[in-house]
């Protein structure tokens, strides 16, 4: 069960603790499984120096909480509370539409230089799908040429197989 915030009680200022449990998962954009050494790495850095940057959510209209960037944080954060049951994330509201969620969550990746190129193909298949973005609005969210964009979503023709290689870099 999520946990309901109060909307009094909480505004986007405001940095907010919650058991890592509590924070929905779905719709957020994050397509690929996590890298399990990244989360490892994060979860060594739990343990050794706490959580040291918040994680973004936002209020859905039933009032739980749905994660818009952290991913790797929050996948720590489940490992952290099974060793330390009373661990809550460190969390920050984020205030917006499905579609600047979706953003704020790329936007994220993109500093990181995270995104490999199956995430960027499911990510643009939602923007089409989801937002009705065409491939000329997309190149321009991400800083890529149209035809690059065009190129990407041939990816999600290849096999499961392959996609997951190619997400992993082989």
């Amino acid at each position: 069960m999520a946990i309901k915030i109060n909307a009094e009680n909480i505004s986007k200022e405001t940095m907010f603790l919650v058991p890592p449990s509590q924070i929905k998962t779905e719709l957020n954009g994050r397509f690929a499984p996590h890298d399990d050494e990244d989360v490892q790495k994060m979860l060594k850095s739990f343990r050794d120096k706490g959580q040291l940057q918040p994680i973004l959510v936002r209020k859905l209209s039933d009032h739980t909480l749905t994660l818009v960037a952290g991913f790797r944080r929050h996948a720590a954060g489940l490992l952290y509370s099974a060793e330390q049951p009373e661990f809550k994330l460190k969390c920050i509201l984020f205030v917006g539409n499905d579609e600047e969620a979706f953003k704020a969550n790329i936007e994220e990746n993109i500093e990181r230089k995270a995104l490999n190129p199956m995430d960027l193909a499911f990510q643009v298949r939602v923007w089409k799908e989801r937002f009705g973005k065409k491939d000329k609005e997309i190149a321009k969210i991400y800083g890529f040429t149209p035809p690059y964009i065009s190129q990407i979503k041939k990816l999600l023709n290849l096999s499961t197989d392959i996609q997951d290689k190619v997400r992993l870099g082989i």
